[in-house]
C-alpha cells in the first residue's frame, strides 16, 4: 500500500468506526428497553381492542351475583349500587321487574354508549318504573312498562344538581286504565334526549316539563294516547320553556274531554311558566306527524296545538303534517299567540275538520308568519273562520281551504277557497290526491330543499314513509 494515501483515508474510515460504535451502542439500549416498550404498546393495544362487557340482571340476581351470566346476575339493587359498566358495554336486563331501576352507570361518549336493554323485562310495579339522576351517553331499550292507572313510569331527576344528558329512550311500551292519568316521561332534568318508537296508550301525558334545564329534545316515531280521564289535565306533549324541540312522524291522538277550569288538554303545547328556568319556546320543528282530537264530550277546552309566547328566527317549523278532527268538540285546531316576535313557518299539511275543531289554524299576535302549500277541507260550509293569520305575511300563497270560512288573503293569489281537493277518500282517511284530483302540481317548489319530502300514499303512522317531492309539488302533506 501506498503509505502517503493512507493519511487521506484515515479520517473517514475512523469517522465510520465512530459510527459503528454510536450504532452500536443504541442497538443496546434499544434492546434493553424492549420489553418496556412492548408492554406499553400492549397496553395500548388492549384499550383500543378491549371487548364490551355484557352483563345480566333479574329482580333478585342469582349465583354469585357478579353479573357475568344469566345464571349469576346482579339483582336490581347490585345493579343500582355499582358503576362498573362503562362505554360500549350492554347490559341485559331479563324477567319481571317491581323494583326501581335507576342506573349508576354512564357511557363514554356518544361513540361509546353504555346499553341498557330491557326488551327481555317487563317493569310492573314500582314508581317510578325507571329513574335517571345526572346520567350521560345511555341507550335505553324496551320493554314492557307494567298497566296502572296513575303514577310516574320514567322520571329524570338531579343527582346533586347535575342533569342527564345524551340518552336516547326506544322502544317501550305501555297500556293504561282506561280512564287513567298515569305520566310516561318527566323531563325537567334531561338534554340532548331522544324519544322514539315507544307506545304509549291511556296516558295522561305521554312526554311532559317546563324548564330551560330542557333542551334539544326529539320526539320521534312514537304512538301515544290519551286516555278518557275526567280529573287531571292530559295534553299529550306538554313542554313548556324549552328550546330545540323536534316532534316527528308520531302518531298522537287526544281523547280526554277538557274542563275549562284546570283541565285545557291540548294533544302538544308549549308555554313560558314562571318561577326557576323559564324561557320562550323557541327552535320547535314539527314536520310527518298524525295529530288527531277525537274528543265527544266536555267543554270545548282542547286543541291539536296551543303554543305561547314563543320567539326566535324560526321560533317555529310546523310542516308535513296531518291534523284530523274527529270529535264534536274543540274551540281550537292550531292557536299559536301571545308571542314575542319571530318567524314562523306553516308549509305542506292537511287540515281535515268533521265536525271540529273550530278556529282550526290561527296564528296571532307579533310575528311574521310563512304559509304556503297548505290544503284544509270541512265537511260542511259555515262556522268560524277556518283560517285566520294576523301576523306579519311574510308570503301566503297556493293554500287551498276547502268549504271553510276563511278570508281570501290567506290563500293567495295561486290558492283557492273553492277547490276541491280530491281526495283519495276523503270519509276514510286517506287524504293522499287521487289521480284526478286538480291540485297535482299546484305547489310552491320555491320554498327550499328542508321541505321537499312529502308522506308516502298509503303511508300509515307512526314513521311513516315519506317521498321526494323532487318532479311534483302538491301542496299538503301528501
Amino acid at each position: 500500500m501506498n503509505k502517503c494515501s493512507f493519511p487521506r483515508f484515515r479520517p473517514k474510515f475512523a469517522f465510520f468506526l465512530s459510527l459503528v460504535s454510536k450504532y452500536d451502542s443504541f442497538r443496546l439500549e434499544t434492546l434493553s428497553l424492549l420489553p418496556k416498550l412492548s408492554l406499553l404498546l400492549c397496553l395500548c393495544l388492549s384499550a383500543v381492542t378491549a371487548p364490551a362487557a355484557t352483563y345480566y340482571v333479574t329482580q333478585n340476581g342469582g349465583g354469585n351475583h357478579d353479573g357475568a351470566s344469566l345464571a349469576s346476575s346482579w339483582s336490581v339493587g347490585d345493579f343500582n349500587g355499582t358503576g362498573v359498566p362503562g362505554g360500549g358495554d350492554t347490559v341485559v336486563f331479563t324477567g319481571s321487574f317491581t323494583s326501581t331501576i335507576a342506573p349508576a352507570s354512564n357511557g363514554a361518549s356518544n361513540a361509546a354508549r353504555l346499553t341498557l336493554d330491557l326488551t327481555g323485562a317487563s317493569l310492573n310495579s314500582a314508581w317510578t318504573r325507571l329513574q335517571f339522576n345526572a346520567r350521560a351517553y345511555l341507550t335505553v331499550l324496551g320493554g314492557a312498562l307494567g298497566g296502572a292507572y296513575d303514577g310516574l313510569l320514567i322520571n329524570f331527576n338531579p343527582n346533586d344538581g347535575g342533569t342527564s344528558h345524551d340518552i336516547t329512550i326506544s322502544g317501550f311500551q305501555y297500556t293504561g286504565s282506561a280512564n287513567g292519568i298515569a305520566l310516561f316521561l318527566s323531563l325537567n332534568h334531561v338534554y340532548n334526549l331522544v324519544v322514539a318508537n315507544c307506545y304509549a296508550d291511556n296516558v295522561s301525558s305521554f312526554v311532559s316539563g317546563d324548564s330551560t334545564l330542557n333542551h334539544d329534545i326529539d320526539i320521534s316515531g312514537n304512538f301515544a294516547q290519551t286516555s278518557t280521564d275526567v280529573l287531571a289535565q292530559d295534553d299529550l306533549i306538554h313542554i313548556g320553556d324549552a328550546p330545540n324541540v323536534t316532534i316527528e312522524g308520531n302518531k298522537l291522538v287526544g281523547r280526554a274531554p277538557a274542563n275549562p277550569s284546570g283541565r285545557h288538554n291540548d294533544i302538544i303545547q308549549n308555554y313560558t311558566k314562571a318561577g326557576a328556568f323559564p324561557g320562550n319556546p323557541t327552535n320547535w320543528v314539527i314536520r310527518y306527524n298524525w295529530i288527531e282530537s277525537q274528543q265527544v264530550s266536555g267543554s270545548g277546552d282542547c286543541a291539536w296545538i296551543m303554543f305561547q309566547s314563543m320567539s326566535g328566527d324560526p321560533a317555529l317549523k310546523l310542516y308535513g303534517n296531518v291534523f284530523v278532527g274527529t270529535g264534536t268538540v274543540g274551540d281550537n285546531g292550531i292557536l299559536v299567540s301571545r308571542n314575542n316576535g319571530g318567524t314562523y313557518f306553516l308549509y305542506n299539511n292537511t287540515f281535515v275538520k268533521h265536525a271540529k275543531p273550530e278556529n282550526t289554524v290561527r296564528f296571532l299576535d307579533s310575528g311574521t308568519l310563512y304559509a304556503r302549500n297548505n290544503v284544509g277541507q270541512a265537511d260542511t260550509p259555515g262556522g268560524s273562520v277556518f283560517a285566520g293569520w294576523a301576523m306579519g305575511d311574510g308570503g301566503w300563497d297556493y293554500n287551498f281551504f276547502y268549504r271553510t270560512a276563511s278570508p281570501s288573503e290567506v290563500t293567495g293569489p295561486h290558492g283557492s277557497l273553492s277547490t276541491d281537493p280530491g281526495f283519495t277518500n276523503y270519509a276514510g282517511a286517506d287524504f293522499s290526491f287521487s289521480p284526478a284530483s286538480p291540485l297535482w302540481n299546484k305547489g310552491d317548489p320555491s320554498i327550499g330543499a328542508e321541505y321537499a319530502m312529502a308522506i308516502a300514499p298509503g303511508a300509515t303512522w307512526p314513521n311513516p314513509a315519506l317521498v321526494s317531492r323532487s318532479t311534483v309539488w302538491n301542496p299538503g302533506a301528501y
